[in-house]
């Protein structure tokens, strides 16, 4: 049996912690946690649960995967939420659009920027220390990372997110005709996307393990330095970029237009 890290009282019953309003158990969804518990997204990196592209998952499927015990991922949750801090539970309350102009003005600009200063840092690092091919692998690996993500963003901005906008826009209007869509659901573009998402997520993975994550001493070049740690900062902001999207758009957009269709007037509805 592994050693049992939990501390006496900090658990109840089969794995459960409650604290708040919300109670935490073995078979909370990662979502449900990253959303409405204070510290929960540091919870989730110190036990690396990727909750951007698992966020319904239950923690004890993520345990699973990644051989931990669940009662220490509900240990480490306790503590954080102890500490407070701050949680995105409030935007499953603003106004859809609101969330998708962040996205578009902050993170797909952040993206772009990024593909534009990584790739050749990468290029001319890996040309300048020939005896590190660990850069190399880099730069294959960038090129992957950014020729599937920037297209992806254009997909976003030209076809879901216009649909995202157009489907709050006839739920403000009782008895408005559904926007006309060139799908059968919005799940079947939203699953293309959540498979772009975890393409995504495993090159971002296959870029830490490339560097150790992002492992530097006093010995690394200033070139490699400030390569790795672009490269840490565009990993953050596009596992934020991509926890947006998977556990705060994707289903609020689903239920939008399941409420749009349900609405409308038989005759505007697209017919399966």
């Amino acid at each position: 049996m592994g050693l049992d890290l939990t501390p006496e009282g900090a658990l109840g019953g089969e794995g459960t912690y409650s604290r708040g309003d919300m109670e935490i158990t073995p078979d909370t969804l990662v979502r449900e946690v990253v959303l409405n518990v204070p510290g929960g997204v540091a919870a989730m990196e110190k036990h690396r649960i990727d909750y951007c592209c698992g966020g319904s998952k239950t923690l004890r499927q993520v345990a699973g995967e990644l051989g931990l015990r669940v009662e220490w991922v509900l240990e480490t949750i306790a503590k954080e939420r102890e500490g407070g801090g701050s949680t995105d539970a409030e935007l499953l309350d603003v106004p859809l659009g609101q969330v998708v102009s962040q996205l578009v003005d902050v993170h797909h600009v952040t993206n772009r920027d990024a593909a534009a200063a990584i790739l050749p840092m990468a290029t001319r690092a890996a040309s300048a220390h020939p005896d590190r091919p660990e850069l190399a692998k880099l730069v294959e690996l960038g090129e992957k990372l950014f020729g599937a993500l920037l297209p992806h963003l254009l997909h976003e901005e030209r076809n879901l997110f216009p649909y995202v906008r157009a489907l709050e826009a006839a739920a403000d209007k009782p008895g408005a005709p559904a926007p006309v869509a060139l799908f059968q659901s919005i799940r079947h573009v939203l699953d293309d996307m959540e498979h772009e998402h975890e393409h995504c997520d495993l090159l971002v993975q296959a870029l830490r393990d490339a560097t150790a994550s992002y492992a530097m001493d006093e010995h690394t070049p200033a070139d490699v330095r400030a390569l790795y740690e672009a490269l840490e900062a565009h990993e953050k902001d596009l596992v934020r970029h991509m926890h947006l999207e998977g556990n705060v758009v994707f289903p609020r957009a689903e239920r939008l237009e399941v409420k749009v269709r349900s609405q409308a007037p038989k005759s505007s509805r697209r017919q399966a």
